[in-house]
């Protein structure tokens, strides 16, 4: 949605975020994130703010927003990760088997 631009050169140790609020046009300075996946989820989702150094804590981004980035960043190869969505199991596809043996009585 434009809320969010990731960058980095070929061999950044880092990547560069710049944060967009799409309804006022205001642009973050560039905020710097870490490669690592986990990190930069955490960094991608907790609540907007600045940590006491007045460094990005979080962006406060939704989680369709979140799971987008890392699609992106994972087809573009800009991090070291498959993308994968869970798959359902058996159970859930085909539902619980029924239960085997006689009814039982009512009385």
């Amino acid at each position: 949605d434009g809320s969010v631009t990731i960058n980095a050169d070929h061999d950044a140790e880092e990547l560069t975020i710049l944060r967009t609020v799409v309804a006022s046009g205001t642009t973050s300075p560039p905020i710097p994130a870490p490669l690592d996946v986990p990190r930069l989820v955490e960094l991608l989702g907790a609540p907007a703010g600045t940590d006491l150094r007045g460094m990005a804590s979080g962006l406060g981004l939704d989680y369709g927003s979140v799971v987008r980035a890392i699609y992106y960043l994972c087809e573009q190869q800009a991090v070291n990760a498959k993308f994968m969505i869970e798959q359902p199991n058996v159970s859930e596809l085909l539902g619980r088997a029924p239960r085997e043996g006689r009814a039982e009585s009512e009385l």
